[in-house]
C-alpha cells in the first residue's frame, strides 16, 4: 500500500481506496457540535506526520477503529505506529492529564502506552482544532471479551484504582465533557426526560408501558441509593475498562488503552461499568446479575470498601441507563440489546428502565 497525498484516503496497490469517509460517524456530533466528528485520514494529517515526526513513505495504513478518536496503524518498514487524532473538545489540559495518568500507571506495573515525541520534543502536535499524538503499536492477539480474560483482567483494574487513588489531575482531567457515566443524582431526571421524548414519538402502547416502568424503577433506584451514595469512595478512574481497551498476548494483559472517559466518580461505578458490558457480551453464560457482581472480589483494592454487592447491582442499572441513552426510536439496536438482556436473566424492571431510556441522548 502507499499513501496518496492527492486523495483524502489511502490507496492500495490496485488503486482502490482503502480508507473511506466513515459516513456512519457523521451523525454523532453531540451537544450541538461541541463534540465534533470523528477525524478522517487526510493529506494534511500525513503531512503532519512527515513534518513533525519524520514518518513518511508508509507501507500500510489501517484504521484500528474506536468510536471517539481516529486511530491509525501506520507501518514504516519494521516499525509500527499508532497515530491518534482527538476530537476538538479534547483540550491540551485534558490530554496532559491523560499522559500523566498513563505514566503513573506504567510506573506501577500497568502496561500503558508512551507517546513518541515530535522533532521538537513535544508530546503531541496539532492539526487545525485537533490534537495529534503518536505511539508505538503494541502487538496483541486478543481483547478482554471472554470470561477467562475478564477474570484475568479484573485484578489489574483493582491495581489501577489503587494507583489512581494517589493521582491528582486538573479539573479538565477530572471531569470529561462526554462520558459513559450517569451520576446517581442525575438518574431520575434523565429518566423522566427520556420518557417525555418517548411520548413525543407517538409510541405504541407497549412502548408507553415500558416508559412508565422505567420511571418507576428510576424512582426506586434513586430511593435505594440516596443513603449509600455519600459514603462511597470517589477518585480518579479509567472509565472504560472493557473489550478492546484491554489487550492480551499469550494470555496476559499487555496494553490498557483509551482513557477518553477518565474522570473522578464513585470508584465502584467503574467496576459496575465493566460488569455491565460483560453482561451484554457474556450474560448468556450466567443466570443473574449477582453472578457478575461476585466478580467484584477480583478487583478489590481494599476489601471492605468494595463489599457492597447491592451497590454494584445499582451501578449496573446505571449502565443500562447509559446504554439505552445511545439508541433512538428508529434504532433497531434496542431490540437486539433487549434480547441479549433477556437471555442474561436480567430483572424485568431493570430491563424496562433500559428500554425506556432509549431516547435520552444529551450526555
Amino acid at each position: 500500500m502507499r499513501l496518496d497525498h492527492t486523495n483524502a484516503g489511502v490507496v492500495g496497490e490496485d488503486g482502490n481506496e482503502c480508507l473511506h469517509d466513515f459516513k456512519a460517524n457523521d451523525v454523532d456530533d453531540a451537544a450541538n457540535g461541541l463534540r465534533g466528528l470523528r477525524a478522517k485520514p487526510s493529506p494534511a494529517l500525513f503531512g503532519v506526520l512527515r513534518d513533525c515526526y519524520g514518518i513518511d513513505s508508509a507501507e500500510g495504513v489501517t484504521d484500528l477503529g474506536g468510536s471517539s478518536n481516529l486511530n491509525l496503524l501506520v507501518c514504516v518498514g519494521p516499525r509500527q505506529y499508532v497515530v491518534r487524532v482527538y476530537r476538538p473538545y479534547v483540550t491540551s489540559a485534558r490530554l496532559s492529564d491523560i499522559h500523566l495518568v498513563r505514566r503513573a500507571l506504567a510506573r506501577g506495573g500497568v502496561p500503558c502506552s508512551s507517546v513518541m515525541g515530535t522533532r521538537e520534543g513535544e508530546p503531541w502536535t496539532q492539526l487545525g482544532d485537533r490534537l495529534v499524538e503518536v505511539e508505538d503499536y503494541v502487538e496483541r492477539d486478543a481483547k478482554m471479551d471472554s470470561w477467562e480474560r475478564l477474570l484475568a483482567g479484573l485484578p489489574l483494574l483493582g491495581r489501577i484504582h489503587t494507583l489512581l487513588g494517589h493521582v491528582k489531575v486538573s479539573a479538565s482531567g477530572a471531569t470529561p465533557v462526554f462520558a459513559n457515566h450517569v451520576e446517581p443524582q442525575d438518574a431520575l431526571s434523565w429518566t423522566m426526560r427520556a420518557a417525555r421524548r418517548i411520548q413525543a414519538w407517538n409510541p405504541s402502547p407497549a412502548q408507553m408501558h415500558l416508559a412508565q416502568l422505567a420511571e418507576e424503577l428510576a424512582q426506586a433506584v434513586g430511593d435505594a441509593e440516596r443513603e449509600v451514595t455519600p459514603s462511597l469512595p470517589r477518585q480518579l478512574v479509567h472509565g472504560d475498562f472493557w473489550d478492546n481497551n484491554v489487550f492480551f498476548r499469550d494470555g496476559r494483559v499487555v496494553f490498557v488503552a483509551d482513557f477518553d472517559f477518565m474522570g473522578e466518580r464513585a470508584r465502584i461505578d467503574d467496576l459496575a461499568l465493566t460488569l455491565y458490558f460483560a453482561s451484554l457480551s457474556l450474560g448468556r453464560k450466567t443466570s443473574s446479575p449477582s453472578a457478575l457482581a461476585n466478580c467484584v472480589g477480583l478487583s478489590m483494592p481494599t476489601t471492605q470498601a468494595w463489599m457492597n454487592h447491592s451497590r454494584v447491582r445499582s451501578g449496573l442499572r446505571c449502565r443500562w441507563q447509559w446504554r439505552a441513552s445511545r439508541c433512538g426510536p428508529s434504532d433497531g439496536g434496542w431490540h437486539c440489546w433487549t434480547t441479549r438482556a433477556m437471555r442474561g436473566g436480567w430483572p424485568r424492571r431493570c430491563l424496562m428502565m433500559w428500554i425506556g431510556l432509549c431516547a435520552s441522548c444529551t450526555i
